[in-house]
């Protein structure tokens, strides 16, 4: 998860905190520096829009994860992972869950294997099955609407999980995730069938908002495309 990520209640939660350096690795940001960035620009339920509150949260140290045969878990985080929070809220009319993470490395090369793993499982697997969840028609979406980043990807997809009768529960789902330097930024958004345009664009917005939050902080002007 993304951390991505989604319906991803069951992998995007949380704060976390880990420090991962590998020998002979280069650190950047300190792990208190790191903490504080990502409490600054994570956003607050009222970033993502009318009606939105915080929901329960737990601690996590994994990382969603896509593997050749496209199957779904979560995998202790790579090396390199400085801190990483994750922040659940939901509304209730119109019914939408929605997750953000703000993840900080080591190195700009690092949060950039990131993303480059996300993309690929995007473009490899239009099926992702987890345990009991996961996700189907899974497509790239366009990222043009988002500025200011190294690196930016936008995923639309049906997520379902599968209930106690063995029934599938499906839900609209989009996530957004951008890099600027060594920081990972990614929305997911939850809702009923027939809202994919809605929770795209949720997804998209609250990204780009998170975005021009860490470029103030970073006191630097976003990146031109």
């Amino acid at each position: 998860m993304l951390a991505v990520a989604g319906g991803a209640a069951v992998i995007v939660i949380v704060l976390v905190v880990v420090m991962l350096l590998g020998k002979g690795d280069n650190p950047g940001r300190s792990q208190t520096e790191a903490q504080q960035l990502a409490e600054e620009v994570s956003p607050r339920p009222a970033d993502w829009g009318p009606g939105f509150s915080d929901t329960q949260s737990t601690a996590s140290t994994d990382e969603y994860s896509v593997a050749d045969d496209c199957k779904v878990s979560t995998k202790a985080a790579r090396p390199g992972t400085t801190h990483s929070l994750s922040r659940a809220v939901s509304r209730k009319n119109p019914e939408t869950n929605a997750y953000s993470t703000v993840t900080v490395y080591n190195t700009a090369k690092t949060a950039e294997s990131f993303m480059k793993d996300l993309e690929s499982g995007i473009q490899r697997c239009p099926k992702q099955e987890g345990d009991g969840y996961g996700w189907e028609n899974v497509r790239q979406g366009s990222a043009a609407q988002l500025s200011g980043f190294d690196q930016a990807v936008v995923r639309e997809a049906a997520y379902y999980e599968v209930d106690s009768n063995n029934q599938k529960i499906q839900t609209a789902n989009a996530l957004a995730a951008g890099r600027s330097g060594d920081v990972v930024l990614s929305t997911e958004v939850d809702a009923p069938p027939g809202q994919e345009n809605q929770v795209r664009d949720i997804a998209v917005k609250t990204l780009q908002l998170m975005q021009k939050r860490l470029a103030e902080k970073e006191k630097a002007l976003p990146a031109k495309h």
